[in-house]
């Protein structure tokens, strides 16, 4: 989707590298905040569960300025160690494999 082609082995190319994906870390918790806190409900309000209760307290509760910062920090950390590790891995394979280096 981003048509990244090839990869030059710099500190410039591996920052923006990872400012593609930045758009993507940025916007994650939204995606993943109603299933995180669905789970979170479950566990936390058994076996009492209240409509109200979800609703309020863990979803729209959570969409705060003051959570979603909080939750930024643990997102970008998980990321892009996902993002590197697997850039990482890829380039010790290629390493060992010269065909795929070229």
């Amino acid at each position: 989707m981003l048509k990244i082609k090839e990869f030059n082995l710099s500190w410039w190319s591996l920052l923006r590298y990872n400012l593609y994906f930045l758009p993507v870390m940025l916007l994650a918790f939204f995606v993943f905040n109603p299933i995180t806190q669905s789970v979170r409900y479950l566990l936390v309000e058994f076996p009492r569960y209240d409509l109200r209760t979800f609703w309020e307290n863990f979803i729209v509760g959570t969409y705060t300025w003051k959570f979603y910062f909080k939750s930024l920090v643990v997102v970008l950390l998980l990321g892009y160690f996902a993002l590197n590790s697997s850039l990482l891995r890829d380039f010790v394979k290629a390493c060992r494999n010269p065909v795929l280096a070229q």
